[in-house]
């Protein structure tokens, strides 16, 4: 079953070339964050009765899940126009991969797959590394009279996770046809339902209504509630239409989902315990299940719905669920529930045992470790959870809201403890965000934020951080923004940690100075592939793999960018960056970019980024 997914607001240039009586036009398609491009090429015939399909104007990006598995990622239609259009063959497609942010591709396979899902052939990327050639030779395919849709699937092993690009080289699509004077044609081939996306580092608390605000910034992965009260309001009766709609939102911006239990269900819960106290706090209360059988139903049934496979969704029971492959066993439960770590044990243990029931490619996290470092208590919790229980997590995930630095600090602690349990997870920040006490009576902290926003980051990435939550994208505006927003003097309640704010109800973003300083991180950071800390307040991240090229008897085949800034005094520019002989592009946080010699670079406490080469 093909979803259809809706079109981007991209607009790509036709190229219509008509030079003889014999047009081909082929239209097609990619998914690029969970939308289609599509452009129609056309090319005219020589002498013989070949058509060649001359390539597309740009490369676009794909980009992949880990272990995908026949994920669709590129489609042809290719239809006869007229009477004399019979006996017309399609004899080969040649695709090139360009795998800039992929490392090998050793383990990809690409498919041709017609209409009723038969595989008309099978190959693996050959040829160099950054620009590999996938060959579908002598098919030998008849073209039907109704014509014939192809699309061509992705297969990659864990390993092979990344960025690439698909495109149809010059002349490298051949269809035979038997008269001259007949004609070809083609439609867009709408491809899905699986969104497909490199691993993803940059992530949010979001708001599914300002998806493509948040694809602009950069966002990869967001982090959203499983509300349990309000999916199973009552045993065994399911109202799954909001999480549908907005996992199905996140999946179609090509962002991808961390979802996590919260709110137990009145029915759900033994109520025989004092500390069970039902109020409005999804977050809290200290309850455990009447029957632990349905709290794992509940974890069960959410994991395989979102599994990535399942068209059970809507009133007809045709749609697609949608992917959540990270799900987090609650939150922050030293806090929101005052748990000890044994009283935490079972709902991690069963919760793990379910997921991977309803999942088993599922990825699971813990449920957000308190900073050690604010919370004195959270050390002990963590100590027993990573001696007794590291089997039921895959993920260690974990919040610093304390100053910027805090978020070298505590991911050290994190990894220390890890590395004395003998436990090597990845490492997810999962909530961070500079907040003040109090709302100031004007806007002079908006920069502050922006600030921090590129310091903790790359702070956190420089300590083996894999993936790094802000916050919260949006929330409601102070007075100062908007004139019935929050009056200033009260207590800021996170309100200054966000991205942007909006009015209840309002579908317009206003997006605050730290929106504009997380675009600009990912657009200089986003697919990197290493990070080296150079000082505390230098960062040196690998951002491309180059051909590599020779000048004179020097070789360099690396790029990358510094982040850079001054606490206090003056500070100097790496040394490897100072041998530069070249001028480099120096961009502050809020995107201004300078080109400038390493000996004009200030460094300021304001972050900037250099772009550069390394010299071999």
């Amino acid at each position: 079953m093909t979803r259809i997914l809706k079109k981007t607001k991209t607009k790509i240039n036709d190229k219509i070339v008509l030079t003889t009586t014999l047009v081909f036009a082929v239209v097609c398609a990619v998914v690029v964050g969970g939308a289609v491009l599509y452009a129609t090429v056309s090319v005219s015939t020589s002498s013989s009765n070949t058509v060649l399909v001359s390539e597309l104007s740009t490369f676009y990006p794909l980009s992949v899940l880990a272990g995908a598995q026949d994920a669709a990622v590129f489609g042809i239609n290719i239809r006869p126009q007229n009477s004399r259009s019979q006996n017309v063959i399609l004899r080969s497609v040649i695709l090139n991969v360009n795998n800039s942010h992929l490392t090998t591709l050793s383990g990809a396979i690409f498919k041709l797959v017609n209409s009723q899902g038969a595989i008309l052939a099978s190959a693996s990327p050959a040829g160099a590394n950054r620009n590999k050639t996938v060959s579908f030779s002598n098919l030998n395919v008849p073209i039907s009279q109704a014509g014939n849709d192809f699309t061509i699937k992705a297969s990659l092993l864990p390993t092979d996770s990344g960025a690439f690009a698909l495109h149809i080289p010059d002349r490298n699509v051949k269809v035979t046809i038997n008269d001259r004077r007949a004609t070809v044609s083609a439609q867009s081939v709408y491809l899905g339902p699986i969104v497909i996306r490199r691993e993803s580092n940059f992530g949010i608390g979001g708001a599914p209504q300002f998806a493509d605000e948040m694809i602009e910034a950069g966002i990869e992965i967001t982090r959203q509630w499983i509300d349990w009260d309000k999916i199973e309001p009552a045993n065994n009766s399911y109202d799954w239409t909001e999480m549908d709609a907005t996992i199905r939102a996140y999946n179609d911006a090509g962002i991808e989902v961390l979802g996590y239990f919260i709110g137990m269900p009145v029915w759900a819960r033994d109520t025989s315990n004092p500390r069970c106290v039902i109020d409005e706090r999804k977050m809290g209360d200290f309850c455990v299940p009447k029957n632990w059988a349905d709290y794992e139903d509940f974890a069960r049934d959410v994991a395989r719905r979102y599994n990535g496979t399942q068209y059970i969704c809507g009133v007809t029971g045709d749609q697609y669920c949608g992917v959540m492959k990270y799900i987090g066993v609650w939150n922050e439960v030293q806090l929101f529930s005052s748990m000890t770590a044994e009283e935490y044990a079972p709902f991690l243990t069963k919760g793990y045992a379910a997921i991977k029931q309803g999942n088993p490619n599922a990825k699971v996290s813990i449920g957000s470790f308190l900073d050690p470092y604010e919370f004195s208590y959270s050390g002990a919790f963590i100590d027993v959870i990573f001696r007794d229980y590291s089997n039921y997590f895959d993920i260690t995930d974990f919040h610093v809201y304390r100053k910027e630095a805090g978020a070298s600090e505590t991911s050290r602690y994190i990894k220390e403890r890890m590395d004395n349990f003998g436990i090597d997870k990845p490492m997810w920040i999962t909530e961070t965000a500079t907040n003040l006490a109090t709302i100031p009576c004007n806007l002079d902290w908006y920069d502050d934020i922006a600030i921090d926003v590129v310091k903790r980051y790359s702070r956190a990435f420089a300590e083996g951080v894999d993936k790094v939550f802000w916050f919260a994208f949006i929330v409601n505006p102070v007075k100062q923004e908007n004139a019935g927003g929050i009056a200033c003097g009260g207590p800021s309640n996170f309100n200054t940690g966000f991205l942007g704010w909006s009015l209840k109800g309002s579908t317009t973003f206003h997006p605050r100075p730290a929106y504009t300083a997380y675009k600009t991180m990912t657009s200089k950071l986003a697919g990197f592939s290493e990070v080296v800390k150079l000082s505390d307040t230098g960062y040196r991240f690998k951002v491309d793999d180059l051909s590599t090229t020779s000048v004179g008897n020097t070789q360099y085949n690396e790029s990358y960018v510094y982040v850079l800034w001054c606490d206090s005094g003056t500070c100097s520019i790496p040394s490897e960056l100072s041998a530069v002989p070249s001028a480099v592009w120096v961009t502050d946080y809020l995107g201004n970019r300078q080109l400038k010699t390493p000996n004009q670079i200030t460094l300021t406490n304001s972050p900037i980024f250099v772009e550069t080469y390394l010299f071999y």
